[in-house]
């Protein structure tokens, strides 16, 4: 509404749609409705801190804004102090998609000076970090890390994993049917637990075959096709994988499974 003060008013009307890519009209949503300006997420999240407070406010954030799958993660650590921790958890994610890229330069006393560029897998970073590591602890040592870890998922990834939460019931499951407390279950626990044949069978083949899928799909395909098996199925896979085949037979039940 506009009043040019001398009596004159002018009323126009104009409607805006907040578009998130180009288009004419605002994306609609899985319900088919059009979203509104509150409604818009951004695709892509960056977060800055310690390791731990990155992740905490991720989790914070897919709660937020109901995130459901997660395409890519890029991790980048420029402290020495995190470039060692993340440098001890890689042997953990040697399952999961991840290239790295990697810049250390180190001096040293007596004017030695290290540079060292690394983009790969994580299978080479490896083998060089035992020694970096070593440099890096020596006295009067100065350093510039980076380190910068990429996982691009084949198939987008669920941030609350379902599927590893499926794993786990089946964990669970054996573990009451032995009598024991799912609770007890923890990485300080040094007491092994005693398993009936069975349950150690089940468990067994579950692993080996989960060790190094990381499609979601796949992985709650397998958790329910090993817990439907019968006894003598489980026995038959347990022999073929513990008697000299055992890659052909994992990599079996996992086509016949998986898919």
């Amino acid at each position: 509404m506009a009043d040019y003060g001398n009596g004159e008013v002018e009323e126009r009307e104009t409607r805006a749609v907040i578009d998130s890519g180009g288009g004419g009209s605002s994306p609609p949503s899985s319900t088919g409705e059009k979203t509104g300006l509150f409604d818009t997420k951004p695709e892509v999240l960056e977060l800055s801190g310690t390791p731990h407070a990155v992740f905490v406010g991720l989790g914070d954030r897919v709660k937020d804004d109901k995130i459901v799958a997660v395409c890519s993660l890029e991790i980048v650590v420029a402290e020495v102090v995190d470039y060692r921790k993340m440098g001890t958890t890689l042997p953990l994610l040697v399952q999961l998609p991840l290239l790295l890229d990697r810049q250390v330069t180190i001096q040293m006393e007596e004017e030695q000076h290290v540079k060292l560029e690394y983009q790969g897998d994580v299978r080479g970073f490896r083998s060089f970090f035992g020694t970096i590591n070593a440099m890096l602890n020596q006295s009067g040592t100065q350093a510039n890390v980076m380190l910068k870890l990429r996982f691009e998922f084949e198939a987008p990834v669920e941030p609350q994993g379902k599927s590893l939460v499926q794993a786990r019931t089946a964990v669970y499951q054996c573990l009451k049917a032995n009598a024991y407390d799912p609770k007890s279950l923890s990485y300080k626990r040094q007491k092994p637990y005693l398993l009936d044949e069975e349950s150690g069978v089940n468990l067994a083949l579950l692993f080996q075959t989960l060790q190094p899928l990381s499609r979601p799909d796949r992985i709650a395909n397998l958790v329910d096709g090993i817990a439907e098996m019968s006894n003598e199925e489980a026995h038959y896979w347990f022999a073929k994988v513990s008697n000299g085949k055992r890659s052909p037979a994992l990599r079996a039940m996992r086509v016949l499974l998986g898919d």
